[in-house]
């Protein structure tokens, strides 16, 4: 995958270690995809959502808004904010594409909403065994006519 756009670091911690990251997990054998990582408030862990290309490209080629359908993985360990390197086990090796400081706008059985600073508005709603997720622009639509009346 050749990823063009922007790579988001964050400044500086957020309070409580409220944090995110997209990591890029290439799998010996099946390819890549990436884990979208969002700390819990509510535990030590870590939501995460498996995002396959192609809609995968366009989360890190900045298009907006976007959406997809994704799986849900098993919560992953706080550390994976910050990892980079070889999985154990043979499950291959994650490298850090993205990251910036969340806030939890809403979470409800089977939905939520975060903001994921500098990136966007992201909400999260089951259907199923999958989750459909959406990401909006942080910035306001300037081309909005209505747009500071």
């Amino acid at each position: 995958m050749s990823h063009k756009g922007p790579v988001y670091r964050p400044s500086e911690p957020s309070p409580n270690d409220m944090r995110w990251a997209i990591l890029r997990h290439d799998v010996p054998g099946e390819g890549w995809h990436l884990d979208l990582l969002l700390a819990r408030p509510d535990a030590d862990s870590l939501v995460t959502f498996r995002v396959v290309d192609p809609a995968a490209t366009d989360l890190l080629r900045d298009v907006r808004p976007w959406a997809s359908t994704v799986a849900r993985l098993p919560d992953h360990r706080l550390v994976y904010l910050d990892y980079e390197g070889a999985i154990s086990g043979g499950r291959g090796s994650v490298s850090r594409l993205a990251s910036g400081a969340l806030e939890w706008l809403c979470s409800a059985d089977g939905s939520l909403r975060v903001r994921l600073n500098p990136l966007g508005i992201l909400s999260a709603e089951r259907s199923g065994p999958a989750w459909n997720l959406s990401l909006e622009s942080l910035e306001p639509d300037r081309s909005s006519p209505n747009l500071g009346r």
